[in-house]
């Protein structure tokens, strides 16, 4: 018997994204929107089961997800939970053959400003790039519309639109 296929040959690099910002509210505030509140400022844009997805979920111990969960059922698996420690840091696996990144990592610190007043949000994301030659800028993006923009608004009490649940509705 013979299987009919074919072989295409696929060259990887690899994406390395450093950022930092400062919010102005605590540390362990900060934290808390990130893993708690995540779909009251996380974009509908940013979804892969569009207007079917009505949660971003975060389960919040070492081998937890960080997931999209569907209407009607069914989902989206993002990353899983490596390490973290409440209100400083959590860090995150991202498996072979999710439908956002290559295989990687990448972990969020919440530090103290030097002057007392914020946090200090760093981020760093390494991954295979598997996708498009532009996969470097995407996610500095993405890393730069979610956490730069919308979870610094929700931190800090603003108004964030188009989330996932507007208001921080349960809907």
């Amino acid at each position: 018997m013979q299987i009919e296929g074919r072989t295409n040959r696929v060259e990887l690099a690899s994406v390395e994204i450093e950022q930092e910002l400062t919010i102005a509210a605590p540390p362990a505030h900060v934290y808390d929107c990130y893993v708690n509140g995540i779909s009251q400022w996380w974009s509908r844009d940013w979804v892969m089961g569009g207007p079917r997805t009505t949660e971003i979920v975060i389960e919040q111990q070492p081998g937890g997800r960080l997931l999209e969960v569907w209407e009607g059922g069914g989902g989206c698996l993002w990353a899983f939970v490596q390490s973290l420690s409440p209100g400083r840091m959590i860090s995150f696996s991202i498996p072979e053959g999710v439908m956002w990144s290559g295989a990687g990592m990448f972990r969020l610190v919440f530090a103290d400003a030097e002057d007392g007043n914020g946090t200090v949000l760093k981020l760093s994301h390494h991954c295979f790039n598997q996708y498009s030659e532009d996969a470097h800028s995407g996610y500095v993006e993405g890393w730069t519309e979610l956490i730069g923009r919308r979870l610094k608004e929700h931190a800090e009490d603003r108004a964030v639109d188009n989330a996932v649940r507007p208001g921080g509705t349960l809907a």
